[in-house]
């Protein structure tokens, strides 16, 4: 037998005798909650509605415009103001000449004016392509001045220079504003006059073009006339280049006959239109400025400068600021003016645009009624009530010591005939400096000019500085009469004529 030799055995691991595993890929599935039949079948209906809903209201929109194309086969005003450009380039557009728009004009019993280049009324390019057109009406009954403007309209014009045509853009329906709004500033009180609400005819147009102002800019203007200088009053329009529209902003009317004129008070951006609206010594100023609104287009509107409080900063003191409105809404400008300069000088840096707008709005008056105090007045008297009306209380008071000026005898009939503004200056003044001695005086004098001595000590009483009421007495010795029949002698100017005089004397001074 063959000799095998002995093998050698090999020691395995258990496992090794184990069948080998492959690793398996174990896929779950898992399903969402199916939606019930109900809500699917509303979900596919619902689609299908609005797909047949957009094609049927494209369908509609296409046969409407077919439409409208047929019966009209020029775009529609609407199209030529939203999108002006876009309509221009449309074709067929509805375009007259001069003579054919008078002729439709005369069937209507109205009259065009002479056309008004774009150009005249800005300085936007797009202006260049525009013209203006009044149209008149004839007034009935009427024995002056019968013709008033009753429309606008905005023309395009197209072709050459030689035979050029007119396309109308827009047109604006124009009236006049009440006679009750145009004479209230100038009627004194009590006086017993009450204007009409019967419109008053707008007749003239004048540019108010200026540099840098978006579109183009005009005035309607009117006249009003009793007795003594004509009043003034109007409508301020623009002309958008952008959607080729015509706006009225806002209405005016100025006593001293004054044209409203653009003026950059705060030289910082665009100038704000002013409206001089003072009546005799008494400045009265309104400025608005230029605001752009973004809706569907942009919008230009004149937004007034008020004196309503506008926020400061946390740390600042309110009442310095609080002072100088309230005495600034009281007609004591000059005061009101140091007292924001001041506040102007803590502020700095912190001092704000709107802050500037109030400042330089104080000012305006500021300076006519300080020009008004220290202008040389024909009369001492009307030197003295300039004075008090500027608030120099001190500077009046010297007056009185300074003879041959005659107003030993005028000063009371003075103070009584205008005692409703006097006072009003005076009680706004003593509430913010209630020891100021001169403005006491001038108190206690114009109480004695109202009713008696006892009235104006019995005032006096409420404070305890005998001094003033010393002063006082010693004044009223030199201003009264010496007896009851002198002071009914003494010649007191109607309300009416004192204030055309001042309207007369002052408006050589103010804007």
């Amino acid at each position: 037998m063959p000799h095998f030799p002995p093998s050698r055995q090999t020691t395995r691991s258990p496992m090794a005798n184990m069948p080998s595993r492959k690793a398996k890929t174990v896929q779950v599935w898992t399903q969402g909650r199916r939606l019930p039949v109900w809500v699917s079948h509303c979900l596919r209906s619902t689609g299908f509605t609005a797909g047949l809903l957009g094609v049927g209201s494209i369908v509609g929109f296409c046969l409407w415009m077919g439409v409208v194309l047929i019966l009209q086969p020029h775009p529609p005003r609407w199209l030529i103001q939203t999108l002006p450009y876009f309509a221009q380039s449309w074709g067929g557009m509805p375009l007259q000449s001069l003579e054919e728009i008078e002729t439709e004009l005369s069937t209507q019993g109205l009259e065009p004016g002479n056309l008004i280049s774009g150009a005249s009324l800005g300085t936007d390019p797009q202006l260049e392509n525009l013209r203006l057109l009044p149209i008149f009406a004839t007034r009935s009954p009427c024995t002056r001045d019968c013709r008033e403007i009753v429309e606008l309209h905005l023309y395009s014009i197209h072709g050459d220079r030689q035979e050029w045509s007119l396309q109308l853009l827009d047109q604006l329906a124009i009236q006049g504003p009440p006679e009750e709004q145009v004479i209230d500033p100038i009627l004194q009180p009590n006086a017993g006059v009450v204007g009409s609400i019967h419109p008053l005819p707008l007749q003239q147009v004048k540019s108010l073009k200026a540099d840098t102002l978006p579109g183009g800019w005009l005035t309607l203007i009117g006249r009003w006339q009793n007795q003594g200088s004509p009043v003034l009053y109007g409508q301020i329009l623009h002309v958008d280049p952008q959607i080729l529209r015509l706006h009225s902003l806002l209405s005016w009317n100025s006593p001293p006959g004054r044209l409203p004129v653009w003026q950059n008070l705060d030289e910082v951006g665009q100038p704000e239109l002013i409206v001089n609206e003072s009546v005799g010594l008494e400045p009265r100023f309104s400025v608005y400025t230029i605001t752009q609104t973004t809706a569907a287009a942009v919008a230009t509107r004149l937004e007034a400068i008020s004196l309503n409080q506008l926020p400061l900063p946390q740390t600042t003191h309110q009442t310095p600021y609080r002072n100088a409105l309230f005495l600034a809404q009281h007609g004591l400008w000059s005061e009101a003016h140091r007292r924001l300069t001041d506040l102007k000088t803590q502020l700095a840096e912190q001092w704000s645009q709107g802050l500037e707008q109030q400042l330089q709005l104080v000012l305006l008056h500021a300076q006519i009624s300080q020009g008004h105090a220290e202008r040389d007045w024909s009369s001492a008297g009307q030197k003295l009530l300039a004075q008090l009306l500027d608030g120099q209380w001190e500077t009046a008071l010297a007056s009185l010591e300074i003879s041959q000026t005659g107003l030993e005898t005028t000063t009371l009939p003075l103070l009584e005939r205008h005692s409703v503004r006097l006072w009003q200056r005076l009680t706004a003044f003593l509430q913010v400096n209630p020891s100021q001695k001169a403005a006491r005086l001038w108190g206690a004098l114009l109480l004695l000019a109202r009713e008696d001595e006892a009235a104006a000590l019995e005032w006096l009483g409420q404070g305890q500085d005998t001094s003033v009421k010393e002063e006082f007495e010693a004044i009223a010795a030199v201003l009264q009469p010496t007896s009851p029949d002198e002071k009914s002698t003494v010649t007191v100017t109607a309300p009416s004529d004192s204030t055309s005089s001042e309207r007369t004397e002052a408006n050589e001074i103010t804007l």
